[in-house]
């Protein structure tokens, strides 16, 4: 009996964090340009560069800064005849850290599980840099 509750507390703590177990492998951002060609460099608020490249790339970034930060990234796009632009991404909350919510034993995964593994958020699969002449 004893046996049986200790398997039956395991697996509700596992499903606990909705979003951890839901959020899969790391999905590339998509980064295109409108021309296509543009160099385009990715940094984080400290100024490191994290991705560099011409467009269209693609980079797998951090959803997360830390528990309970949501990542943020500056991304500045530049064609020659071409006004340079500056773009924010910013990580939202994933949909499924909701879903914490209604679980048994839930609170383990909506406050230690999902903010310490970053699955509670989300950044957008794809942007695109419009530059004007």
């Amino acid at each position: 009996m004893v046996l049986k509750i200790l398997v039956s507390c395991s697996f509700c703590l596992l499903l606990s964090s909705c979003a951890t177990l839901t959020r899969g492998k790391p999905v590339p951002l998509a980064i295109t340009s409108n021309p296509t060609g543009a160099k385009v460099v990715v940094t984080n608020p400290a100024g490191k560069v994290m991705h560099e490249a011409k467009t269209p790339t693609s980079v797998i970034l951090p959803a997360s800064a830390g528990p309970y930060k949501a990542a943020s990234y500056n991304l500045a796009f530049s064609k020659k005849g071409y006004a340079p632009k500056t773009m924010v991404l910013k990580a939202g909350v994933n949909p499924w850290y909701a879903g914490n919510i209604p679980m048994p034993g839930g609170s383990v995964g909506l406050l230690i599980i999902d903010p310490l593994t970053g699955a509670m958020w989300k950044l957008d699969d794809k942007i695109c840099g419009d530059l004007k002449r």
